[in-house]
């Protein structure tokens, strides 16, 4: 295959031809960072949104793809929902990424995150994904953090960069208080937070705006809150409408060991939503609206779902909600779950034991449907 000759540098006319390996730098910047670079590259290429992203031109012009290539974006966790999103958002055109993970690649990631195969095992999860960046385009800035980010360093890691700022929430499920943190600092410092989860096989979506509800008000948790209880609220807050329990089994939630099920699928349809949730913020298109409101897409029901901005104005503090977070939270430590223990949970949040009763027998109806399809 020959090289189009014309305002590319010299490394793209003699060695990006087909089939062409590139070689990486790790260049060390601060503690437990660094900046991966194409070994060669020095100088940008003039017409890389003309060629490069000239598809996505076509779709949503030229000005909104420069915003695109200017933003950063700051990806808290590359596993199986991080990875897709930002394989997704290099092929959309974003260019800037500061990168976070600590974990290394195992054979169970490979069901289902981008970066993992049998000739990575063993390999950071944040350098194989820098090399996956700077493959689909070797002009791509790529800084890494190889640690979690925690409070000692999420300073370092939000700092200022060129063009405007957005958070990727990759932070895997369990991790609901280093999530919390993550939000709040980033909302401290005016950068969105766009969120996406593997809910069922789709897809539950949503966005924090600086000067709107931070992670506390929505979900109603505190630095005081129990793990369980914060987690359960979480769950609750992400897809309120909880489409996803008609069909999934609960058997593969284990909060003792971590585990909760998921599925490639799942992975593709959080990077759709997130990505182009992240394009909405970055260019002011205002598709969406953000938190109170999240978006739930479900393949199997057919349905694509918004809560009301107006119940849920103050989060998921009304007394339905919050006996949703106390059964969930049963679920979550491994109760069974019954017509009886539902009705107590419904009974004591309403006060008003007999509707409490009454709620408790038609969700343990769906709870057994739920069971007999497994």
């Amino acid at each position: 295959m020959q090289t189009k000759v014309g305002d590319q540098d010299a490394l793209v006319q003699a060695s990006m031809s087909e089939g062409s390996a590139l070689e990486f730098n790790y260049v060390p910047v601060g503690k437990n960072s660094y900046k991966v670079q194409v070994v060669g590259l020095d100088r940008e290429y003039p017409g890389y949104i003309r060629d490069i992203s000239k598809s996505n031109v076509q779709l949503w012009g030229e000005e909104a793809q420069k915003r695109v290539a200017e933003a950063t974006i700051y990806a808290v966790g590359v596993g199986g929902v991080g990875s897709h999103e930002l394989f997704t958002a290099a092929r959309m055109g974003f260019r800037n990424f500061v990168i976070a993970d600590s974990d290394i690649i195992d054979r169970g990631n490979i069901q289902r995150q981008v970066h993992s195969d049998w000739t990575t095992i063993g390999r950071k999860k944040v350098d194989v994904m820098a090399e996956i960046l700077l493959r689909i385009s070797p002009y791509n800035q790529v800084t890494v953090f190889d640690t979690k980010i925690k409070e000692d360093n999420i300073d370092r890691f939000l700092e200022q960069r060129e063009g405007k700022g957005i958070v990727f929430d990759g932070i895997e499920f369990y991790s609901v208080n280093d999530r919390r943190k993550v939000t709040n600092t980033a909302l401290q410092k005016r950068i969105p937070v766009v969120a996406s989860g593997p809910v069922g096989l789709g897809s539950a979506y949503s966005c924090f705006m600086p000067g709107g509800l931070n992670f506390n008000e929505y979900f109603g948790v505190s630095d005081q809150t129990p793990y369980d209880l914060m987690l359960a609220s979480f769950v609750v807050g992400i897809a309120p409408k909880s489409k996803h329990t008609r069909y999934m089994s609960l058997k593969g939630v284990n909060l003792t060991n971590r585990e909760s099920p998921s599925s490639a699928a799942s992975m593709a349809f959080c990077a759709g939503t997130q990505t182009s949730m992240a394009f909405d913020v970055i260019t002011e298109r205002r598709w969406k609206k953000p938190i109170p409101v999240t978006y739930q897409f479900d393949f199997p029901t057919g349905t694509h779902t918004a809560t009301s901005s107006g119940a849920f104005r103050k989060g998921i503090r009304g007394k339905l909600r919050r006996a949703r977070v106390d059964l969930v939270r049963k679920i979550l430590n491994g109760e069974e779950i019954n017509g009886e223990n539902i009705g107590e949970v419904f009974g004591n949040q309403l006060r008003a034991p007999k509707l409490g009763r009454t709620i408790g027998r038609n969700v343990a109806r769906l709870v057994d449907r739920v069971k007999k399809n497994h």
